[in-house]
């Protein structure tokens, strides 16, 4: 690096991150001096850091584009005292924060219904507490334009639980995350024993409640962007909660959050390893978890009326076949989201097994089934907050059908599996899913049916190692008779399962 020429140096340094420049200033005097130059720091500044600065309360001063930096790392007040801006240490994006003042509090200008007062804790000049209500209800907007391009963000509404609280936790309050045409909804306790991973104590004291995630575009599309937290279905009084504001805070998602090292071999090793992980992959598998798989019977209910099952052995036969279709078919798809299990990974393979899938029985019953496992992943494996971001900025916005296989690689993926188990797994809950069917449609008995299984696993094993890495451009039908009967699933004048 020494022999490099210190403006090479520089704009290898401005791509990469603060904490890198940092680190970077520790090898040597020379290299220390390119770290701390002002054309390194100004690349991990905001565009705008000139416009934020002017409106900063006091006015900031700065001898560097570093210091300037490390004193935006902490909150600064701008627009009079109604905002704060702040830049993430790690990787310079804008974190926003919306004073009480600029809320939609309805009733708040009635001081029977809320109070506003000064906390020497608040950085705010006034923050409000509300006196006793039966409608509770806080909103506020926010441009996108103001915040950084490209990123992830997460909607805290900052509070106080004041002692005498109370009615806060009777009915649960539903929360609100709009960004242009897509919309996300849910509920939250508030109550921090009943929902802990929801609301958090931050390090200044205060508490943050978690309305949504969000995700914002190219600078130059700018879309209002709706949060709003509220209580209107009870009739109850409420009291006690004080609002500060609401605070748009970057959350990375990005695939080095989820990767930290390589084993020796070169291929990745999750942090998420741990002793625990046969127990989230007995889970995965579980048949308890809700999942939808066996409201489908993958064209089973078609064939037996159509007389293309009608013993055990056409049903050994046609398990056989739809497991060579799943692995010619599907696991590609798995692996692909298993390799990369990021946001735009996922939405690039869930479009093309959309445009791959034939009929529209499949593809239904595709989506349905990946839609729960996206819902269930996010709500019970929530050491991986991952799962519930993607899945909040991803509904409503058309971009993404949450296909069942590329959830599923995906979800492997992240929970630290090997490629090997992942594609395995796949193959197992289709055999699981696929007899369970045969068995309420009595096909089958229930002994029956776990002696099938354990004579197929074996086949399941050979197609497996069959159909294992194989990237989307191999990925293809070898049984097309399956898919034509399941397609015809929805003119059966009676039926059972729903595919």
């Amino acid at each position: 690096m020494e022999v490099l020429p210190q403006d090479c140096i520089a704009h290898v340094l401005s791509r990469t991150s603060p904490q890198d420049a940092c680190q970077a200033a520790l090898i040597s005097q020379s290299m220390k001096d390119v770290a701390n130059s002002d054309s390194i720091w100004e690349a991990f500044l905001p565009p705008d850091y000139r416009e934020i600065i002017s409106r900063s309360t006091p006015p900031v001063s700065f001898e560097s584009k570093k210091e300037l930096f490390m004193k935006l790392t902490s909150p600064l007040l701008i627009d009079g005292g109604t905002k704060t801006i702040s830049l993430d240490r790690t990787t310079g994006k804008k974190c926003y924060m919306l004073c009480a003042r600029e809320l939609d509090i309805t009733w708040s200008d009635n001081s029977l219904y809320w109070s506003w007062k000064h906390l020497l804790q608040s950085r705010f000049a006034q923050v409000s507490e509300l006196v006793m209500v039966c409608w509770l209800e806080i909103s506020a907007t926010i441009n996108t334009r103001m915040l950084s391009a490209n990123t992830y963000y997460g909607a805290f509404l900052v509070v106080k639980f004041a002692n005498r609280a109370f009615g806060l936790d009777h009915l649960a309050s539903e929360v609100l995350i709009q960004v242009g045409e897509s919309k996300y909804e849910g509920s939250i306790c508030l109550c921090h024993t009943k929902s802990p991973d929801r609301i958090r104590e931050r390090s200044d004291g205060w508490m943050e409640i978690e309305i949504g995630y969000f995700h914002t575009e190219d600078a130059d599309t700018g879309k209002e962007v709706k949060m709003r937290l509220r209580e209107v279905k009870g009739v109850h009084l409420k009291g006690g909660l004080i609002v500060e504001g609401i605070e748009c805070s970057c959350c990375a998602i990005m695939e080095d959050e989820i990767y930290e090292m390589k084993n020796a071999d070169g291929t990745k090793k999750s942090r998420l390893t741990n002793p625990g992980l046969p127990w989230s992959q007995w889970q995965l598998l579980d048949s308890i978890l809700p999942t939808g798989g066996f409201a489908h019977s993958f064209g089973l209910e078609a064939a037996i009326q159509t007389r293309m099952v009608c013993e055990p052995e056409d049903l050994k036969i046609y398990v056989v076949h739809l497991l060579e279709n799943t692995g010619s078919l599907l696991l590609p798809f798995v692996y692909s989201a298993f390799q990369s299990p990021n946001l735009q990974t996922w939405y690039k393979v869930d479009k093309i097994l959309n445009a791959t899938l034939t009929n529209e029985v499949g593809r239904k019953a595709s989506i349905a089934q990946g839609s729960a496992l996206m819902r269930t992943a996010a709500s019970v494996f929530t050491e991986i907050p991952s799962l519930k971001v993607m899945r909040q900025t991803s509904l409503g916005t058309g971009v993404v059908n949450f296909h069942h296989a590329p959830i599923f690689g995906m979800i492997c993926g992240l929970l630290g599996f090997d490629s090997g188990t992942t594609q395995r797994a796949y193959m197992f809950v289709t055999l699981r899913d696929i007899i369970s069917a045969a068995t309420r449609l009595n096909v089958i008995g229930p002994l029956g049916a776990a002696v099938l299984q354990h004579q197929v696993a074996a086949i399941a094993e050979d197609l497996s190692n069959k159909w294992m890495d194989r990237p989307l451009d191999e990925a293809c039908q070898t049984s097309p008779l399956l898919d034509t009967v399941q397609g015809c699933h929805g003119y059966l004048f009676s039926r059972l399962f729903c595919s």
